[in-house]
């Protein structure tokens, strides 16, 4: 090969090299922004969804959060999860069951969250409470029972190892959530476990 040849085909490599470098710097550059863009919207359909709720309009923002979903299915348990929550504290029990199933779902699909059945703790007690305000015993009891089972099983770990859950005399913070909804679930427990007991003795009754 010549001289010239050589260097025309040096010129060549250099030339194609720096192009694909080019390229892949706007490549990069392109997944960044549309990354950024895609947080951007979903923060504006938070802050959306929250002030829809402060107005009252609970749909409305419950379909702001569907949004947040659109832009990334990553999101999609802890944000049904949360719809749920709407549904569920202004009394539409149909519609939060909804929600609260297909965040179970996709917390499966997703094998997320990574603590177990302790993270599905507050799942387990929403959706022990719809089944119950449903009419839906036997269900109410497996989930209220699955709830509080998690959460005695925690309060009775190494306190040493989840410090931001007791306060300075080692006794479970009284205020915060999972405290919260241990105590309730052992109250609503007790109150659908009457009625499943009665399930129980009509059905013993019908067999004989």
């Amino acid at each position: 090969m010549k001289s010239t040849d050589k260097q025309k085909y040096l010129l060549g490599a250099v030339v194609i090299f720096l192009m694909l470098i080019i390229f892949f710097i706007l490549f990069l550059d392109h997944a960044l922004n549309s990354e950024d863009r895609t947080r951007t919207k979903m923060g504006e359909h938070r802050v959306k969804a929250k002030a829809l709720l402060a107005q009252g309009n609970y749909k409305k923002a419950a379909r702001e959060l569907e949004k947040v979903i659109s832009l990334d299915k990553g999101w999609e348990p802890d944000v049904s999860y949360e719809i749920g929550v709407i549904y569920y504290e202004h009394k539409d029990y149909k519609h939060a069951l909804k929600y609260f199933l297909r965040a179970k779902r996709a917390y499966k699909e997703q094998n997320y969250p990574p603590s177990g059945e302790f993270g599905n703790a507050s799942l387990y007690y929403y959706l022990g409470c719809t089944y119950k305000e449903l009419g839906d015993t036997i269900h109410a009891v497996k989930y209220l029972f699955a709830s509080v089972k998690a959460l005695n099983d925690f309060f009775n770990m190494d306190r040493k190892a989840n410090p931001e859950f007791y306060d300075k005399a080692g006794q479970p913070i009284k205020d915060g959530t999972y405290y919260r909804i241990y105590q309730d679930g052992k109250k609503k427990l007790k109150e659908v476990m009457i009625d499943y007991e009665k399930l129980k003795d009509n059905a013993r009754k019908n067999r004989k």
